[in-house]
């Protein structure tokens, strides 16, 4: 039996802290548009649905804030926190059912 979900953004925002960082820029489709100490923030609201026909996983709302450190051009540190909500009806295994998972998250990208 095959299952279907459904899962998407429904909004997604971000933007440069840093002046004279943007996207419009000539060079957008390079690193080299970008200062060394250049901070980006962003955000997103996720939405998936894992209920199907006889399969109730539940419905998770999930919102994540990010920042983001250019060391360079090549490198950035990425700062993450997420929030999310599932929303599940209560089961012998789970009675509680319902519940909110906090996660915190940074990693390091380097692209040569």
């Amino acid at each position: 039996m095959r299952r279907t979900f459904q899962a998407f953004s429904l909004v997604v925002a971000g933007g440069w802290m840093t002046p004279k960082c943007n996207m419009a820029s000539p060079k957008k489709y390079s690193w080299g548009f970008l200062r060394s100490g250049a901070w980006q923030i962003g955000a997103r609201y996720n939405y998936l649905d894992l209920n199907d026909s006889g399969f109730k996983g539940g419905v998770l709302h999930n919102q994540t804030y990010g920042l983001n450190w250019f060391l360079n051009p090549n490198m950035k540190c990425q700062f993450n926190c997420m929030n999310a909500y599932r929303d599940v009806a209560a089961t012998a295994q789970f009675p509680n059912g319902n519940g909110w998972i906090h996660e915190w998250g940074m990693r390091i990208a380097c692209d040569f």
